[in-house]
């Protein structure tokens, strides 16, 4: 068994110098959720390269709504630079109109079916151009203004696609399906509800996922993250009739009053909730000059709540709230679903595995419990494959500096320690010998 141990954590130390510079060259040329396509093709040529069956673009997406697309022109300039910037030729052509979703598929023959999820978008961030910074310092920093990787899907997407050459080295070791999807649009928990008709998560096993976490050093995982808020995130469209500000007020119908009422009696109704949940108004856009009672305005809000249950009822009342305060203005106002997720499944069993596999590929366990806080769309495809009697985990893997500074995630100035994509590439190749694990030993 030390052998495999050993062959596997040398497998890991052999692709980590290609991991770092696919890492780099995902976070020099970042993409928004559902314009992944630079990053999209380069994984699918190394998926085909590898020798694993890709699926991808419509055929993954085409059958569900996807939550938050951009316009289609953004979509059609996002390729065009893609295309200019490096993607790859081959398979650039499997990614149209935002459909960037890719999936390898490697069969081992009779076994378990395993799907380890992987997301790649990024964030509309400037980067930090300080001279200290390290992506500036070592030349990766970010070639597109006010877009960074500022949440660690770079790396994750980079351990991803490396992973499928370790898992061919290593084929004999496994048996059964593994199944690398790879997600666009985490980011406002977009992308995972258009994968939920996806067979594979109806046949699946094992469903895993993870996530760098900068706020823990490097060499250390968190066996399962807890924290994980269900949340729905809407645009709120308040519209009224415009008058002359300095006339008969009585001709106009203030949605900008409308929706500043709204966003009043929505904070004060769920402040209460505290830790447990809350609904957020972040963006308020209104108003067409100072002169002209406003006949428009848009709230981007969100609730969010520990239970799946208590995220509805939050949600349904910052709609019905929202609703009073437009009839107050004599307004209307309409909604449109911009992100979803849930809270999420956390399987006793796999997190036993974890442990075990944190082990074998020379890693530590983190000594305390960890939340992580916020929401991830992973909870919809862990929730999908519970629901056919699948066990679902999702874990943490230490990415912060080992003297104890931590990058602030969603900050302009956010970064990871690489080395943890040799430990992630250990631990995945570790864990999925464990949960499809042949008889076969080196």
């Amino acid at each position: 068994m030390n052998k495999v141990n050993d062959l596997i954590r040398k497998t890991a130390r052999e692709l980590f110098p290609r991991a770092v510079d696919l890492r780099r060259s995902f976070h020099r040329y970042p993409e928004t959720g559902w314009n992944e396509y630079r990053t999209a093709s380069l994984i699918a040529e190394l998926l085909e390269m590898n020798g694993w069956t890709v699926k991808a673009g419509v055929e993954l997406t085409g059958g569900r709504e996807r939550l938050g697309l951009p316009p289609a022109e953004v979509r059609a300039r996002e390729y065009e630079r893609a295309k200019r910037d490096g993607a790859a030729l081959s398979t650039l052509p499997l990614f149209t109109e935002g459909h960037t979703a890719v999936l390898g598929l490697l069969d081992c023959g009779e076994g378990p079916v395993t799907l380890l999820r992987f997301d790649m978008d990024a964030l509309p961030i400037m980067e930090s151009q300080s001279g200290g910074y390290r992506p500036v310092r070592e030349g990766f920093v970010s070639r597109y203004p006010g877009v960074m990787h500022a949440c660690g899907h770079d790396g994750h997407a980079a351990v991803g696609a490396l992973l499928s050459e370790g898992v061919m080295q290593l084929r004999s070791l496994f048996r059964g399906k593994i199944i690398l999807l790879f997600q666009p649009a985490e980011e406002g928990v977009r992308g995972a509800s258009s994968l939920l008709g996806l067979s594979f998560l109806k046949q699946a096993d094992h469903v895993l996922g993870f996530h760098l976490l900068s706020a823990i050093p490097a060499g250390l995982v968190v066996p399962s993250l807890n924290g994980i808020l269900a949340t729905t995130k809407y645009d709120y469209i308040f519209r009224g009739k415009a008058a002359h500000a300095g006339g008969d007020l009585r001709k106009g119908r203030n949605a900008l009053l409308a929706a500043s009422r709204a966003v009043v009696d929505i904070h004060e109704k769920t402040a209460a909730l505290r830790e447990r949940g809350r609904a957020h108004v972040g963006i308020f856009r209104s108003g067409r000059g100072r002169n002209i009672i406003a006949d428009y305005a848009e709230l981007s809000m969100e609730s969010r709540g520990d239970s799946d249950s208590l995220n509805a009822f939050i949600s349904d009342q910052a709609w019905k709230t929202a609703r009073q305060a437009a009839s107050l203005f004599g307004c209307s106002v309409t909604r449109e679903k911009k992100g979803e997720s849930s809270v999420c499944p956390q399987d006793e069993t796999l997190r036993e595995t974890v442990k075990k596999a944190v082990r074998m590929a020379g890693a530590r366990i983190y000594p305390a419990p960890f939340s992580l806080g916020g929401s991830e769309d992973f909870s919809l495809l862990a929730r999908e494959a519970a629901c056919h009697q699948g066990r679902a985990l999702y874990f943490g893997i230490g990415a912060g500096a080992k003297n104890g500074a931590a990058y602030e995630p969603h900050t302009s100035e956010y970064d990871i320690e690489e080395e943890s994509l040799e430990t992630a590439m250990a631990l995945l190749l570790s864990l999925l010998r464990e949960v499809n694990g042949s008889g076969d030993v080196l």
